[in-house]
């Protein structure tokens, strides 16, 4: 009896695809499908049903991923019960790669291994309805004024349309896909999908912050971003830039928008004035995401990371990324004038930062710049104990130069002699009046 009950426990958690029993019933109930116990005969869910579930501008994308987690061809109005929840299944618990995505709308042998037979054309269309499926599971719930058109636009003119974009994707928008899934759980589960948070940027954009986010595992799952400093509401000066990224012990991405309208940065583990020296690690890496889309992780254990330098006067003073020593990657100077990043160095992956000139170091003017700390309220908390702490020792080194002053009549006399002198009389004065009553 028991091994009978076992085994009919096992069935329906197959039947499920991983999902429990609250979470199946209500697949169920969202796609209209009837059923109880384990007699349950559900051949078929219907299109109308599942994209109903979706805001009306996820519509005309989901469609399509219906067919494919259902394995029907593109036109079908509905799709085999078991396998629609297995393919949901996979997509929620798993997430969807890129291959998987570009291949909703391709030949389901167009993509093979991560690489795609596709042509050019059938590939650019593939790669603009993922992104924009991408980009509304991200924003379902804003006002519909947002656009993919720029993440679509900068993608396209970054790959290659061959049998390496799936590849290409894979590396450098590893978390893109993943709010697909996100998306699915919440439209047709009911859970709450962790949203991407806004930012009052004017550098950038919701489209290329998804973009920027979705590089890194980290920068996917960090809290919402806080402003270390803006330029234009901070002052444009180093030492505004200082005052709000010092001691700041987390991850935080430095933005920089020139006067022709591209965007590149980079982003940088360590926030200490380092006195003329490199800094950081190996998550340290470098970013353009207009006109084009371009990632440069670290490719070596050198240690020319990050260099940030204020007070060693003999080196170059401001902020950097790679390179050597007066010939950086990506180079601010302390007056924010002089600017410039390199094609290539030692310690970051080839690729263009900023459209060339032709020349090997690539000037541009600064329009704006900004640094959001990734670290969340925990890091802000640390920064500001330490800033406080900093202060407080700087506060106590005041109070012992004024008290060493007074230390013998010499010092008063040569450093506060005239305030010294000025009490004297006033007490002189107050005496006098003090008789004449």
């Amino acid at each position: 009896m028991g091994q009978s009950a076992s085994l009919e426990a096992a069935g329906q958690d197959d039947r499920r695809h991983g999902f429990s029993a609250a979470e199946y019933a209500k697949l169920q109930e969202r796609l209209s499908v009837q059923g109880s116990g384990s007699k349950v005969h559900l051949p078929r869910v219907e299109l109308a049903d599942f994209v109903t579930c979706f805001p009306a501008h996820l519509r005309s994308f989901v469609q399509p991923l219906f067919c494919y987690l259902g394995k029907e061809r593109i036109g079908e109005g509905s799709a085999d019960w078991d396998h629609f929840v297995q393919g949901v299944s996979r997509a929620i618990k798993s997430g969807l790669r890129w291959k998987e995505l570009l291949e909703v709308w391709a030949d389901r042998d167009a993509v093979q291994d991560g690489e795609t037979s596709s042509e050019g054309p059938e590939l650019e269309l593939c790669l603009e309805l993922a992104v924009s499926l991408c980009f509304w599971s991200a924003f379902s719930d804003r006002d519909m004024a947002l656009s993919p058109d720029l993440a679509v636009a900068v993608l396209k003119s970054s790959v290659k349309m061959d049998k390496s974009l799936a590849s290409w994707l894979e590396g450098n928008l590893p978390m893109l896909p993943s709010v697909v899934g996100f998306c699915l759980s919440q439209s047709l589960l009911g859970m709450v999908s962790p949203a991407i948070p806004e930012i009052k940027s004017r550098i950038l954009e919701a489209s290329t912050h998804l973009l920027l986010r979705s590089c890194t595992a980290r920068l996917w799952e960090s809290d919402e971003w806080m402003p270390l400093y803006r330029d234009w509401c901070d002052g444009r000066s180093f030492n505004a830039l200082l005052k709000g990224t010092l001691f700041y012990e987390a991850p935080a991405v430095v933005l920089l928008q020139t006067q022709q309208g591209h965007v590149l940065g980079g982003l940088s583990t360590v926030w200490t004035d380092n006195n003329g020296k490199y800094a950081g690690s190996t998550e340290c890496w470098l970013f353009a995401l207009q006109p084009a889309f371009t990632v440069c992780k670290s490719t070596s254990t050198s240690g020319n990371y990050a260099y940030l330098n204020s007070r060693n006067k003999y080196a170059p003073r401001g902020l950097g990324f790679g390179g050597q020593e007066g010939f950086f990657r990506l180079w601010i100077d302390a007056d924010f004038e002089e600017c410039y990043v390199l094609e290539s160095d030692a310690t970051y992956a080839p690729g263009l930062l900023h459209p060339s000139s032709g020349s090997l170091q690539i000037p541009f003017q600064l329009a704006a710049i900004e640094v959001w700390g990734c670290g969340g309220l925990e890091a802000a908390k640390v920064q500001k104990a330490h800033r406080e702490r900093v202060e407080g020792v700087r506060e106590q080194a005041r109070k012992v130069d004024k008290a060493r002053l007074c230390d013998n009549e010499f010092d008063k006399e040569m450093f506060l002699g005239n305030t010294f002198s000025a009490t004297a009389d006033c007490r002189e004065v107050a005496e006098h009046k003090k008789g004449e009553e």
